[in-house]
């Protein structure tokens, strides 16, 4: 609805109406999860499906980049690319990798069947390769935090400090040189055109808010707005936002930041009721307590990422939200014997059977 409302003071109409189709698929989607992943059984599946299919992602955009058949040149080093239309970009197959880093880390312990757990070693591996191989620098910081995040959640223990610590000081050393300077090059942003390039699409972006502070420019306007209005006319740039907190207000206005502000707060609720559910019936650090946290995490990572990505239309944010809905119906369900629980039962589920032992 919002988005709709956008079209109105959208610098190009048509593609605002083309942006709002694309994303409401994106809702079908979301609302699909909530229908369909409604028991165990179903949850467990999906989450496999989906680490799967990362796995693919990461191994596929590997062999293409290692084969030459789909590497690309850019910022002066080769990047890994996606074969997907959606994550072909090397950022957004990096955010789309890195999303799913926190649900392997956390599953991995809990899968008590050995092949599935090296298959999830290996996907974890490849995601953390791939997201190095496309140079991008919002996703290797997005690691650190990630594992900033999950260290902090799951008990700061010192131990766990020191490897993580170790484990990043060694995949420093051990990247090739071309991905050392490009992550030392935040550092010297001032000799770096891309950077210069964000600052001036970030300070661009505060213009269009302020001339259009309640419904913004329009859904995917950003990089048209900015090149017939907000550039020299002798010299236009068509960049785009490259930050989701730019990207926001300038293209869907308050109304815009209010509404993406309340999906965050309900499903960081969600988690939290979650979380505080499976701890009153004695399922700490169950699967369905590490999903939740995976989930939290995941929206951080996202979160932290788009301060350098205009990721505001990603499926990922809505991903997450559909998980976390239909999670919470799952163990409240579970908890009070309902449906959910009793369709567990006939196919011979439990919460035990994802229980740390």
């Amino acid at each position: 609805g919002i988005m709709a409302l956008s079209v109105v003071t959208a610098y190009w109409k048509t593609l605002a109406i083309l942006e709002t189709i694309e994303f409401a698929k994106i809702l079908v989607a979301y609302l699909l999860i909530i229908g369909l992943v409604n028991s165990e059984r179903r949850m467990g599946a999906f989450v496999w499906i989906y680490l799967v299919l990362i796995g693919w992602t990461a191994g596929s955009s590997l062999w293409g980049f290692f084969s030459g058949a789909n590497r690309g040149f850019a910022m002066g080093i080769d990047r890994a690319r996606g074969l997907a239309l959606a994550w072909g970009h090397p950022n957004s197959l990096a955010m789309t990798l890195l999303a799913a880093v926190p649900f392997l880390y956390l599953l991995i312990p809990v899968e008590r069947r050995r092949p599935a757990r090296l298959v999830l070693i290996l996907i974890f591996a490849l995601s953390l390769l791939t997201i190095m191989y496309t140079g991008s620098r919002a996703g290797m910081l997005g690691v650190l935090v990630a594992a900033v995040a999950l260290w902090w959640r799951t008990g700061r223990r010192p131990a766990m400090f020191v490897g993580i610590t170790v484990a990043l000081l060694c995949a420093a050393l051990l990247m090739p040189y071309q991905y050392q300077m490009r992550m030392v090059s935040i550092l010297d942003y001032q000799q770096d055109p891309s950077s210069l390039g964000r600052i001036d699409s970030w300070i661009s972006g505060l213009h269009m808010f302020l001339d259009r502070p309640l419904l913004g420019v329009g859904p995917g306007n950003f990089g048209i707005a900015h090149g017939l209005a907000y550039s020299s006319p002798w010299r236009p740039s068509w960049l785009e936002a490259h930050s989701i907190y730019i990207q926001l207000p300038a293209e869907l206005g308050l109304v815009g930041l209010v509404w993406f502000a309340g999906i965050l707060f309900v499903v960081a609720r969600v988690n939290r009721k979650t979380r505080q559910m499976l701890v009153a019936g004695g399922n700490v650090w169950s699967w369905h307590y590490r999903l939740a946290v995976a989930l939290d995490i995941s929206l951080v990572v996202l979160l932290f990422t788009g301060l350098f990505g205009h990721n505001l239309y990603r499926p990922t944010y809505y991903f997450i939200a559909g998980m976390s809905v239909a999670l919470a119906y799952i163990v409240r369900q579970v908890a009070a014997g309902g449906p959910a629980s009793a369709q567990n039962s006939a196919q011979g589920m439990s919460n035990k059977r994802w229980e740390v032992t």
